[in-house]
């Protein structure tokens, strides 16, 4: 299919090309000196034949004009005065002989073997974006070759650019031709031909090519000129004369959306679309006012995409180097403030592991205390006759009550008949002064066991419900074992029982809601004999152990690091002070946030403190720095002198990280800061220096190509005059 679409002709306009096209079969007259060998084509005026020159054996072509009279004589005239003017140019197709006497006239042209433009963009060749450049420059180029010498060719399309054998282009059929100074009109092809050019009162315009060049650019980036469709084609038809269809033709363009497909090709940059744009642009003020201009513009792009590395470096350039010092700024603030941070850490993990040692002193003398006052205890005559008389006279019932046969609901009226019997109650009120003695320490309790377990009599701190007659065998301050046993029922005394003094595993009170650990002390009727009498015992309630001035950010902790089954339990944390000074209790699910033990902080500095996920301990969610310490007694009686002895029991002494290392913080922000003013500085004096260039260029965009002087004859649009002729109908 041809897009030479050109404007319709009259009826007998049209019989008169029927005719010429069906006289092809032989050549309308013979040429001195040529052969013609075939036929090549043939339009509203005329045919063209192939032919060979005898003396040299050339091929070339021979364009016939049937009619001698009118318009053809006039259009052979000026077209023989245009190649003329133009020949030996290299990018227009060379004139070699005129039969001007001849029926009908002719003229000989070079015979350009590769076809036309047209044909080439109808058969898909393969090209680039950037092939496809370089033949329009070419185009270009011939076409200002044109203009330099006074003649504007009006009709240029891709059916008129032929391609040699190099795939160059040359220019050809200058039948619509007019001299910068002819005022005549001419009409071109449709969709190449300028809105304005399509009057037939329209005087010659250079803008007029600059157009026909945008539509050739953009037909060779999409494949089909701008505007074409089938509704203008139709509207067009429909219109009726000449001067109507042009009309229609006009305010099409004018009305239309600008062409915009070709900015989707891929390869076509913003100034490759931006030269086709203003090529194309309805109203020739907005064109480039020459050819010139169109190759400036390639020339400006051509440059610019050369310079383009050495932009991007310029740019890039600063950027980079910016992004590597910055990249090495940054490792090395990272790097100083790890550092200083890892310092500040190590620096106090060194005093609170001191202060650690410091804490677990205290706790190891809170715990000796509390040994030597059950210690003293049992060691009181008056208790332990007392013990002896209720365990001899009440053996009966105390035998019933440790049964573990016996079910529950048969013990209840025993236990209740051992609580009133006198002698237990002498031996209760021997146990209720010891929670008022100003010699021993404040407990949660004092009760005492028999050799088989059996609870005898006690005092609590709080009023509870009555535990006498309860049997605890298998409790670990009675039978001497690291975890309380899990059948009740079991009765390992008294073969089984605490042979010295020793700290419980921590225990849960249902009925005071309150996790305890227990110090317990074996009684014996006769040293000599070793015969259990009986398990003195004492509890304190976990939180209470420690007296430690603490703060928000640094407090101490007391852990059970046995292996109990409780290993990790924090027993004494300002938590725990909190919930008992608001007269609250403990859950018994509080003993599952443990700390990991053993401690590791040359691996991990950073400690996390499980009360921190615990009811209403939010205050506590936070890094911390922790250091440990065991809690040590000096060895009991019977002991080897001087000997340490573990009591499993473990001083942290935590502070919070993110005061402690707040100085380095800070400095690191400071620093941060300045490392982010001197970036904004170099950016801003790189951004300084890029103005300055760009406005030493005067502010060129490559784009926008600056307008050539008046002086020029090209770059100023032909002063409008009046027309010396009626327009030229033909559009080839």
């Amino acid at each position: 299919m041809s897009w030479d679409a050109t404007v319709p002709q009259s009826g007998d306009e049209e019989r008169r090309a029927r005719e010429l096209s069906l006289r092809h079969t032989r050549p309308p007259t013979e040429v001195p000196g040529y052969d013609l060998t075939r036929f090549l084509g043939s339009g509203a005026f005329g045919e063209v034949w192939i032919g060979l020159d005898r003396n040299t054996g050339r091929q070339v072509a021979v364009k016939f004009y049937r009619h001698r009279g009118g318009v053809d004589w006039a259009m052979l005239s000026r077209e023989v005065e245009k190649l003329v003017l133009l020949s030996a140019d290299r990018y227009v197709v060379q004139l070699l002989d005129v039969g001007w006497e001849s029926d009908p006239p002719y003229y000989v042209m070079e015979y350009i073997e590769h076809g036309s433009l047209e044909q080439s963009i109808q058969r898909n060749d393969a090209r680039t974006v950037d092939q496809t450049v370089a033949l329009f420059r070419e185009i270009v180029i011939g076409l200002n070759h044109a203009h330099a010498k006074g003649i504007l060719h009006c009709d240029l399309k891709p059916a008129n650019v032929l391609l040699d054998q190099d795939a160059q282009p040359r220019l050809a059929d200058f039948g619509q031709s007019r001299l910068t100074h002819e005022q005549t009109p001419s009409l071109g092809t449709l969709f190449y031909m300028a809105p304005e050019q399509a009057d037939v009162k329209s005087v010659p315009d250079a803008r007029w090519d600059v157009y026909a060049l945008g539509a050739i650019l953009y037909c060779m980036l999409v494949g089909r000129p701008p505007h074409l469709s089938d509704a203008l084609l139709q509207r067009i038809a429909a219109a009726g004369d000449l001067p109507n269809r042009l009309k229609v033709y006009r305010q099409w363009i004018a009305q239309a959306r600008p062409p915009d497909e070709h900015r989707r090709v891929s390869g076509v940059d913003r100034a490759l679309a931006a030269i086709v744009e203003r090529c194309l642009a309805p109203r020739p003020s907005k064109r480039f006012v020459n050819v010139q201009e169109v190759l400036d513009a390639l020339r400006a792009r051509d440059q610019a995409r050369a310079r383009r590395p050495l932009l991007l470096l310029g740019v890039l350039g600063p950027l980079l180097l910016l992004a590597v010092m910055s990249y090495g700024g940054w490792v090395a603030y990272r790097t100083a403030l790890l550092e200083s941070d890892k310092a500040v850490t190590q620096k106090v993990l060194q005093t609170n592991a001191f202060a650690a040692k410091f804490v677990a002193a205290s706790v190891a003398t809170e715990v000796e205390r509390y040994y030597r006052a059950i210690e003293q205890v049992a060691r009181d005559g008056e208790l332990r006759q007392a013990i002896v008389d209720t365990v001899q006279q009440l053996a009966p019932l105390l035998s019933e009550l440790a049964d573990p046969h016996r079910p529950e609901t048969d013990l209840q009226p025993q236990r209740r008949q051992f609580e009133r019997e006198p002698v237990r109650q002498q031996l209760q009120q021997k146990i209720d002064a010891l929670m008022t003695a100003p010699h021993l320490p404040t407990v949660a309790s004092w009760f005492v066991c028999d050799a088989r377990g059996t609870h005898l009599a006690g005092q609590f701190n709080q009023k509870l419900t009555s535990t006498v007659g309860v049997n605890f065998a298998y409790r670990t301050y009675c039978y001497g074992g690291l975890r309380d046993l899990d059948d009740r029922a079991a009765r390992p005394m008294p073969a089984q029982h605490v042979r010295r003094t020793s700290l419980s595993a921590p225990l849960f009170s249902s009925t005071s809601d309150r996790w305890k650990i227990a110090v317990s002390t074996p009684l014996y009727q006769d040293a000599e004999a070793g015969e259990l009498l009986g398990v003195l015992v004492l509890t304190v309630d976990v939180g209470n152990f420690m007296t430690f001035d603490s703060t928000d950010a640094q407090f101490a902790v007391l852990v059970d690091g046995r292996d109990n089954g409780y290993q990790g339990m924090i027993l004494d944390h300002p938590l725990l002070t909190q919930i008992y000074q608001a007269g609250a209790g403990l859950a018994s699910e509080f003993s599952k946030y443990r700390v990991t033990l053993p401690l590791r902080p040359e691996d991990n500095p950073v400690y996390v403190d499980p009360l921190g996920a615990a009811p209403g301990g939010d205050t506590y969610r936070r890094e911390w720095i922790a250091a440990s310490e065991p809690v040590n007694i000096q060895s009991r009686e019977g002991e080897q002198a001087a000997a340490a002895v573990d009591t499993g029991l473990v001083v942290l002494v935590q502070e919070d990280k993110a005061l402690a290392t707040r100085p380095v913080q800070q400095l690191g922000h400071k620093l941060a800061g300045k490392g982010l003013r001197a970036m904004a500085g170099f950016l801003f004096v790189v951004g300084l220096l890029w103005y300055v260039v760009f406005r030493v260029q005067g502010g060129r965009r490559w784009w926008k190509p600056q307008r050539q002087g008046t002086g020029s004859s090209l770059a100023t649009p032909t002063p409008p005059q009046a027309p010396s002729s009626t327009p030229n109908r033909n559009g080839v």
